[in-house]
């Protein structure tokens, strides 16, 4: 039997739109039994490091890049346990995947809690990251005009679904120019750097046009998919490890989201943006968090 862990999951803390459905709206609830004698569906589990661990976070449709290797934004759906990140190829075709797995998906919103193995099956996996190779993490925010047009490839479709188990489209014709973009980035001691931007942020963005060039310096800061993200590993990974400050870890207020939040500004001489914003040359700016009262 398709397992999640022992008490109720209810929605995951989501963003503006939560994928179509308002904050406002009663949280569902439900409840799958674990069988642990059940075993892995998957014919092989060479590419997972611990094929039975609960997703910590729901899956998620990104664009995906991996420097050196990969410079071209892909589509992926992507999930965490407590051991690794694996990504698996952003197919839209359902029938690969179990109905059992499907129901599941749809009924906890992504997954979460459910066995990683579980969610794999079907699904053709195209990476995967251990968080113990996780050197710094960060949510590098590109604000709006800020950088060149950047497609991801989704096989010259026009829209995609938002996620995997949400059947809302997002359209996919220079999308991210259109609004600011959040990228979790993942720099590791192998030499790589992974990028992963959120659909549902994008969606978001694109529904809710105030705050889409706020910088939030201070005061509070908007908890989209890629702060979740980025406080999770961090949570994970701890200060002792990751090769950065993290003056507010463990604070869970908006101090701790800033401690990861750098803002590129790339505007051009003679922008409108520039003037207003006060910006000329591309610059980049971590933000520093407001002082506590008792500094």
């Amino acid at each position: 039997a398709l397992g999640s862990l022992p008490e109720m999951i209810p929605e995951e803390g989501s963003t503006a739109s939560s994928v179509g459905q308002s904050s406002t709206n009663k949280k569902e609830f439900t409840r799958f039994q674990v069988d642990e004698n059940s075993p892995p569906i998957l014919e092989s589990l060479s590419a997972l490091t611990s094929p039975t661990a609960r997703l910590v976070r729901s899956m998620r449709r990104c664009g995906r890049k991996l420097l050196p290797i990969l410079d071209n934004w892909t589509a992926v759906d992507v999930v965490m346990t407590r051991f690794e990140m694996v990504y698996f190829d952003a197919t839209d075709d359902m029938e690969k995947t179990s109905e059992c797995v499907r129901e599941a998906l749809a009924a906890t919103h992504g997954g979460k809690g459910l066995r990683l193995c579980d969610i794999a099956a079907g699904r053709r996996v195209v990476g995967h990251l251990l968080l113990a190779d996780v050197k710094t993490i960060h949510v590098s925010r590109e604000l709006l005009g800020s950088r060149e047009k950047e497609q991801d490839d989704v096989h010259c479709q026009d829209k995609m679904h938002v996620e995997f188990w949400h059947q809302k489209m997002v359209a996919m014709d220079h999308a991210w120019c259109k609004t600011k973009e959040d990228r979790l980035k993942i720099e590791t001691i192998r030499g790589r750097t992974l990028y992963l931007r959120f659909y549902s942020d994008l969606d978001d963005d694109a529904n809710h046009a105030l705050g889409i060039e706020k910088i939030e310096e201070s005061g509070s800061i908007l908890k989209n998919n890629a702060f979740q993200w980025v406080q999770t590993i961090g949570r994970f990974c701890g200060p002792a490890k990751l090769a950065q400050s993290l003056p507010h870890f463990g604070d869970d207020n908006d101090d701790e989201l800033r401690d990861y939040l750098i803002v590129h500004r790339h505007y051009h001489d003679g922008d409108p943006k520039a003037n207003r914003f006060g910006f000329g040359r591309p610059t980049l700016t971590r933000l520093s968090p407001a002082p506590r009262e008792n500094e």
